[in-house]
């Protein structure tokens, strides 16, 4: 319900665009379609780009299997291949490690482009939002 967010906010114009967002057993898929607003090098994404983006799939798997709203507290990338402005790139985040109850997750997430190639890949630690960061955004509990 939040329509402002940077990675998946519909109404975000200067947002990341990310759409289909879906679990899917233990995976949380999307799609993201970086563009020209998105790069770095010319016709390559920004790497801080590419970050938000894994961020935020990696949230979604809090979200949508851990139960919780949740803050990045540490987060380390890998970078594959060059990520590229104008591909359709699959997202897939999970929860490497979560106790029922517990407020810190651990979470993993890739970027690969259709035919499974990874490009960028992350690992990293949650913990459960406030209700003061969430400004309104209704807990999962």
């Amino acid at each position: 319900d939040y329509r402002d967010c940077f990675g998946c906010g519909e109404d975000n114009g200067a947002g990341l665009g990310i759409v289909d967002v879906r679990r899917d057993g233990s995976v949380v898929r999307a799609t993201f379609r970086p563009g020209p607003q998105h790069q770095g090098f010319r016709g390559t994404v920004h790497g801080g780009i590419v970050a938000a983006a894994l961020d935020e799939i990696m949230s979604y798997a809090c979200v949508l299997i851990g139960g919780h709203w949740s803050a990045t507290i540490r987060a380390e990338l890998r970078f594959r291949h060059p990520v590229r402005v104008g591909t359709s790139y699959a997202l897939e985040g999970r929860l490497e490690r979560h106790r029922p109850g517990a407020t810190r997750f651990r979470a993993a997430g890739r970027l690969t482009l259709p035919d499974g190639t990874v490009v960028a890949e992350a690992n990293a630690t949650f913990v459960a939002a406030a209700d003061e960061l969430l400004g309104g955004v209704q807990p999962i509990h």
